[in-house]
């Protein structure tokens, strides 16, 4: 069912018409003044103050400022904008834009990432200045060679010794050894672990 109709003062539509001067958004202002969208763009093509309606104005740009300034954005640190970005998502959330509320979303997502991602680093740094030179240690003593080898070893004489098993319990009975799945898989593995017997 639709909006019921509503009557509202000049005064209401002229200040939605300065809201919407000044830059803020058909859905903005007739969401602030209770406005229908529709009647909205309908009085603002009528009387002529769309912004497609309105005169350019010239580019203008001082360079001392912009080069002073940083050009026309203020400076803001990371947590200034994660905390701008996450009001302007509760905003638009509030106002059922989904799309521009997760575009603020993201925003805010990316200066907390700048922010850990500076702790990080700044962390990193700190850790750097604070540990001794290497240079100055003495060296680590030589890890033994021997103990991987020994365990490598170890496990070849195991596996040497289960094949030799299976060999000869098929060699006793005096047919052809008849082995299952499992068996000739295990077999196998042991015959790529051990090489040949």
């Amino acid at each position: 069912m639709s909006d019921p109709y509503r009557i509202r003062s000049p005064e209401t539509w002229d200040a939605a018409r300065l809201a919407y001067l000044e830059g803020c958004s058909a859905d903005e202002v007739c969401g602030r003044f209770d406005l229908g969208l529709s009647a909205f763009r309908k009085r603002a093509k009528a009387e002529g103050w769309r912004r497609a309606d309105q005169a350019e104005d010239e580019p203008f740009e001082d360079a001392d400022d912009a080069a002073d300034n940083g050009g026309d954005l203020p400076d803001m640190d990371d947590q200034a904008l994660a905390d701008l970005a996450r009001r302007r998502m509760g905003v638009a959330a509030r106002r059922g834009a989904v799309t521009e509320a997760l575009r603020w979303a993201r925003l805010r997502d990316f200066a907390l990432r700048q922010m850990r991602d500076q702790q990080r680093l700044c962390a990193r740094l700190s850790a750097r200045l604070s540990a001794p030179d290497p240079d100055d240690a003495p060296p680590p003593p030589p890890q033994p060679a021997e103990a991987p080898r020994e365990k490598a070893v170890a496990i070849l004489a195991r596996a040497r010794a289960d094949l030799q098993k299976v060999h000869k319990v098929h060699s006793n009975s005096g047919e052809a050894p008849r082995l299952n799945r499992s068996d000739r898989r295990r077999l196998k593995r042991m015959r790529k672990q051990t090489g040949p017997p």
